[in-house]
């Protein structure tokens, strides 16, 4: 999985081969669609140790056929809007904390079968977990990487820039000019996952922000 500056950029065969920058949104989803494939394959290796399972690889297609035929946009809106209160109990990448965080992943799913689904982290075959420690490990790599993603996009959305004064004889400033997901501390919550904001200003922006001000 690449991380979180690389999952934002592919390589677009276009007649030119430059390449082209995905959206936070786009990059959200390609991420999210690999997570489960990665979940449908390791159930399906549960399932092929004869582990009898409610719901099983075949229910996690639907989600991610669901997932596929929305707007990038709207997913990655709804998993901020379902997850951001539990970001900050992620750190210590405790089980506890794994199931709620895949829960918010799982669109188009009624909520009563990704319940059953989460109870393979407690089935265990043979005296072991069916479900490993690397398994752990891999769904809380991708699990950073969306809540990264998200961190991104919520900057972005605020569009950071310059201000212009609130009154005659005061400077323009930089800050958000908009208002999204008011509850989330961004820069807190961006040095928490290790994420950088950019927080530069376009030279042409500030020019014209200071030239307004002399009006």
């Amino acid at each position: 999985m690449s991380d979180v500056n690389k999952s934002v950029a592919a390589q677009n065969n276009t007649d030119d081969n430059q390449e082209e920058e995905l959206s936070i949104a786009d990059g959200f989803v390609i991420n999210l669609l690999d997570f489960i494939n990665v979940c449908i394959d390791v159930l399906k290796r549960i399932e092929g140790q004869g582990v009898q399972l409610k719901f099983g690889s075949k229910l996690i297609v639907v989600a991610y056929d669901y997932i596929k035929a929305q707007k990038s946009e709207i997913v990655i809106r709804k998993f901020i809007d379902r997850s951001h209160a539990n970001w900050h109990t992620c750190i210590g990448r405790k089980k506890e904390e794994l199931m709620p965080n895949i829960k918010s992943l799982f669109l188009g799913i009624k909520e009563e079968y990704v319940d059953s689904m989460m109870e393979i982290f407690s089935i265990k075959h043979g005296g072991k977990p069916v479900v490993t420690d690397e398994d752990e490990a891999t769904m809380w790599d991708y699990i950073f990487e969306f809540i990264k993603l998200a961190i991104l996009y919520v900057h972005e959305q605020r569009c950071w820039g310059m201000l212009p004064p609130k009154t005659e004889g005061d400077e323009a400033k930089p800050g958000y000019s908009k208002v999204y997901q008011k509850d989330i501390k961004v820069k807190s919550t961006a040095e928490m996952f290790n994420v950088a904001l950019d927080y530069s200003v376009e030279v042409d922006e500030l020019t014209d922000q200071l030239d307004s001000s002399k009006i």
